[in-house]
Protein backbone atom coordinates (compact mmCIF):
# COMPACT_ATOMS: atom_id res chain seq x y z
CA UNK A 1 0.00 0.00 0.00
CA UNK A 2 3.23 2.02 -0.02
CA UNK A 3 4.19 3.79 -3.34
CA UNK A 4 7.32 5.58 -1.98
CA UNK A 5 8.95 7.29 0.93
CA UNK A 6 10.35 10.53 0.10
CA UNK A 7 14.01 11.50 2.89
CA UNK A 8 14.89 14.75 3.18
CA UNK A 9 18.02 15.11 4.28
CA UNK A 10 20.33 17.84 5.68
CA UNK A 11 21.62 19.68 2.71
CA UNK A 12 25.36 19.33 2.89
CA UNK A 13 23.85 15.74 2.08
CA UNK A 14 24.02 15.17 -1.78
CA UNK A 15 21.26 15.12 -2.86
CA UNK A 16 19.08 15.77 -0.29
CA UNK A 17 15.53 14.52 -0.91
CA UNK A 18 15.94 11.15 -1.90
CA UNK A 19 12.88 8.70 -3.09
CA UNK A 20 12.72 5.03 -2.14
CA UNK A 21 10.04 3.19 -4.18
CA UNK A 22 10.58 -0.76 -3.13
CA UNK A 23 11.14 -1.91 0.24
CA UNK A 24 13.31 -1.54 2.62
CA UNK A 25 12.50 2.08 3.13
CA UNK A 26 15.65 2.89 4.08
CA UNK A 27 18.75 5.84 3.31
CA UNK A 28 22.04 4.54 4.12
CA UNK A 29 24.97 7.33 4.40
CA UNK A 30 27.82 8.56 6.01
CA UNK A 31 29.06 11.61 7.68
CA UNK A 32 28.98 13.21 11.28
CA UNK A 33 26.50 15.53 12.77
CA UNK A 34 23.00 15.74 14.45
CA UNK A 35 19.77 17.08 12.34
CA UNK A 36 16.01 16.65 11.52
CA UNK A 37 14.99 14.77 8.30
CA UNK A 38 11.52 14.33 6.99
CA UNK A 39 10.44 11.45 5.97
CA UNK A 40 7.13 11.41 3.64
CA UNK A 41 5.49 8.06 3.20
CA UNK A 42 3.11 8.44 -0.16
CA UNK A 43 0.80 6.02 -0.47
CA UNK A 44 -0.53 3.80 -3.90
CA UNK A 45 -4.25 5.60 -3.68
CA UNK A 46 -3.12 8.98 -4.18
CA UNK A 47 -6.39 10.61 -2.78
CA UNK A 48 -4.54 9.74 0.38
CA UNK A 49 -2.84 12.25 1.66
CA UNK A 50 0.74 11.61 1.89
CA UNK A 51 2.34 10.95 5.98
CA UNK A 52 4.59 12.85 7.18
CA UNK A 53 6.86 12.04 10.01
CA UNK A 54 10.17 13.71 11.74
CA UNK A 55 13.16 12.03 12.49
CA UNK A 56 16.49 13.45 14.38
CA UNK A 57 19.13 11.74 12.94
CA UNK A 58 22.14 11.10 14.88
CA UNK A 59 25.70 10.22 12.76
CA UNK A 60 27.37 9.56 16.01
CA UNK A 61 27.54 6.85 18.71
CA UNK A 62 25.16 7.82 21.79
CA UNK A 63 27.85 7.02 23.49
CA UNK A 64 29.91 10.05 22.39
CA UNK A 65 32.85 8.31 20.91
CA UNK A 66 34.27 9.68 18.05
CA UNK A 67 36.55 6.97 16.52
CA UNK A 68 35.10 5.54 13.73
CA UNK A 69 34.04 2.09 13.76
CA UNK A 70 33.06 -0.57 10.95
CA UNK A 71 29.79 -1.04 12.52
CA UNK A 72 26.84 1.61 11.41
CA UNK A 73 25.39 4.15 13.83
CA UNK A 74 21.81 2.95 14.52
CA UNK A 75 19.55 6.06 14.65
CA UNK A 76 15.92 4.66 15.15
CA UNK A 77 12.43 5.63 16.63
CA UNK A 78 9.11 3.31 16.46
CA UNK A 79 6.58 4.93 15.28
CA UNK A 80 3.12 3.27 14.65
CA UNK A 81 1.02 4.48 11.98
CA UNK A 82 -2.77 4.22 12.28
CA UNK A 83 -4.79 5.66 9.08
CA UNK A 84 -8.42 6.33 11.17
CA UNK A 85 -10.06 7.47 7.73
CA UNK A 86 -8.49 5.63 5.07
CA UNK A 87 -10.17 5.54 1.32
CA UNK A 88 -12.03 2.86 0.61
CA UNK A 89 -9.12 1.75 -2.65
CA UNK A 90 -6.61 2.38 0.50
CA UNK A 91 -8.53 -0.16 2.49
CA UNK A 92 -9.20 -2.72 -0.69
CA UNK A 93 -5.27 -2.76 -1.05
CA UNK A 94 -4.21 -3.38 2.68
CA UNK A 95 -6.88 -5.80 3.08
CA UNK A 96 -5.05 -7.61 -0.24
CA UNK A 97 -1.86 -7.90 2.12
CA UNK A 98 1.47 -7.99 0.23
CA UNK A 99 2.06 -7.47 -3.38
CA UNK A 100 -1.40 -8.07 -3.62
CA UNK A 101 -1.82 -11.42 -2.38
CA UNK A 102 -5.46 -12.00 -0.83
CA UNK A 103 -5.80 -13.10 2.42
CA UNK A 104 -2.07 -12.86 3.29
CA UNK A 105 -1.05 -12.19 7.31
CA UNK A 106 2.60 -11.59 6.77
CA UNK A 107 4.18 -9.03 9.30
CA UNK A 108 7.76 -10.36 8.25
CA UNK A 109 9.82 -7.17 8.12
CA UNK A 110 12.16 -7.08 5.02
CA UNK A 111 15.28 -7.80 5.43
CA UNK A 112 18.55 -6.04 4.84
CA UNK A 113 22.33 -6.36 5.49
CA UNK A 114 21.70 -3.92 8.63
CA UNK A 115 18.95 -5.65 10.04
CA UNK A 116 21.60 -7.07 12.57
CA UNK A 117 22.13 -3.53 13.94
CA UNK A 118 18.32 -2.71 14.55
CA UNK A 119 15.68 -3.20 17.31
CA UNK A 120 13.23 -6.46 16.09
CA UNK A 121 10.05 -4.18 17.52
CA UNK A 122 7.69 -6.92 16.30
CA UNK A 123 9.43 -9.80 18.64
CA UNK A 124 9.86 -7.54 21.26
CA UNK A 125 5.88 -6.79 21.13
CA UNK A 126 4.63 -10.61 21.04
CA UNK A 127 7.00 -10.80 23.94
CA UNK A 128 6.19 -8.30 25.79
CA UNK A 129 1.92 -9.86 24.79
CA UNK A 130 3.02 -13.30 25.96
CA UNK A 131 4.03 -11.86 29.83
Amino acid sequence: FIDHVEFVLHETLQPPVRVIRTPPYEVEEHGWGEFEIIIRVHFVDQLEKPLELFHVLRLFPSNGARRLSPDPVVSEQYDEIVLTEPTDALLRIMRAGPAGKRGAKSKEPVKTDLQRHFTDVLGQEQHDLRT
